[in-house]
């Protein structure tokens, strides 16, 4: 399974729960995400532009490009260190929000997409869908 549709699953999930991240802004000033920069993704608020004097201090989040944060919010992940970062802040948003449990998306995902795949198939040959479950 390929890491786009994860991480769009895993932002939709927190979207569902009402704990959808800012993505597109930046927190402190409510200025848009700028792809070329730099950002501390605090999970708890949001993203802060890291300035030029930023970038040699510590975060206290994590260290973002804003192409990974527009990308994401856009749901167009592409490069391969978007991919990377977004897996990282899609783990410590999950964990913020859940606990610190893994949360196995991809299983969840392939999980939901087979039941919804049997209820297709069940509505398609006019069987009865009441008892398609996610587990089925």
């Amino acid at each position: 399974m390929r890491e786009q549709p994860l991480r769009y699953f895993e932002l939709q999930l927190l979207q569902d729960l009402g704990y959808g991240p800012v993505l597109d802004r930046d927190i402190a000033t409510g200025k848009p995400v700028v792809p070329d920069s730099t950002y501390d993704y605090r999970p708890d608020r949001g993203p802060v532009e890291l300035r030029d004097q930023g970038l040699a201090t510590p975060s206290r989040g994590l260290r973002l490009h804003g192409e990974t944060l527009l990308g994401l919010a856009r749901q167009r992940l592409e490069s391969s260190d978007s991919l990377r970062e977004s897996k990282r802040l899609m783990r410590a948003l999950l964990a913020d929000h859940l606990g610190m449990e893994p949360l196995h998306s991809r299983l969840l995902m392939q999980r939901a997409l087979g039941a919804r795949n049997r209820l297709a198939e069940r509505v398609a040959t006019g069987t009865p869908c009441a008892d398609v479950a996610v587990d089925d």
